[in-house]
């Protein structure tokens, strides 16, 4: 028996074979019988990585910029090193209750989760500037941080300065989109709490490993910045410089 066998159920017999904990839905994701709120809630995250990486795709076609292929290409080293790497080397079967025949450790979804997570935050966090001192509400000022919002990336900024208030909003929007995604897969019992533990800390950690990686290069290759190959294809838009949150700012 190879090892990708030892991780199958034991209801599993050959394709024709009955989940008899619910219905395995397309993205390795269990709707339990007779699921309630929390379950029906976990289900829809579930599929947020999937909906992360599609919005993901768009902006980088969109964009054209080499931060947007990079956090693409870590997307697909991260998927690929988990389904063919991680899960075929520990071989661990999902818990009682999974409608998932795949190896279950490490988590897939707790892994891209965790890893876009961090490597967002941590790309906001080397873009953010000093907020000036005050803050007012008046319809104006909040038209005005609104279309600076806009200008600047929104929830993936391009900005090179971005003020405290859009780290919090795009830091914010991703940590409630991404976080909730590990424990789901608990809730629905496609995945243990080891499983998922130990997924979060590869993410984590394959996260800042690449995003260091990638500052470096982008040290490195400065003098392109601004540069087009291929027709625009491919645009080199610099890296982080100081400029005063107050002026346009720069994109990259």
């Amino acid at each position: 028996m190879g090892k990708v066998d030892a991780c199958l159920p034991q209801w599993y017999v050959d394709s024709d074979s009955e989940c008899p904990y619910g219905t395995h839905l397309a993205g390795d994701v269990t709707l339990p019988y007779d699921a309630g709120f929390l379950q029906g809630l976990s289900v829809m995250f579930g599929y947020v990585p999937y909906a992360a990486g599609i919005f993901l795709i768009l902006i980088m076609f969109w964009r054209r910029g080499l931060h947007e292929y990079s956090i693409i290409l870590f997307g697909i080293i991260v998927v690929v090193s988990n389904e063919f790497g991680w899960k075929h080397i520990v071989a661990q079967p999902r818990p009682v209750g999974s409608c998932c025949i795949t190896c279950g450790m490490p988590s897939s979804h707790a892994v891209i989760a965790t890893a876009l997570w961090t490597i967002l935050v941590l790309d906001f966090s080397y873009r953010v500037g000093q907020t000036p001192q005050g803050y007012s509400v008046s319809p104006s000022s909040f038209v005005s941080r609104f279309r600076t919002f806009l200008h600047a990336g929104h929830i993936l900024p391009t900005a090179s300065v971005i003020s405290q208030d859009h780290f919090v909003v795009a830091a914010g929007f991703w940590s409630l989109a991404l976080l909730p995604v590990p424990l789901s897969r608990v809730i629905l019992k496609d995945h243990t709490a080891q499983q998922v533990f130990m997924a979060g800390i590869i993410g984590v950690v394959e996260a800042i490993i690449w995003f260091l990686l990638t500052l470096l290069l982008r040290v490195k290759t400065e003098e392109y910045a601004g540069h087009r190959w291929l027709k625009g294809c491919f645009t080199d838009r610099g890296i982080a410089a100081e400029s005063p949150l107050g002026s346009a700012p720069e994109s990259r």
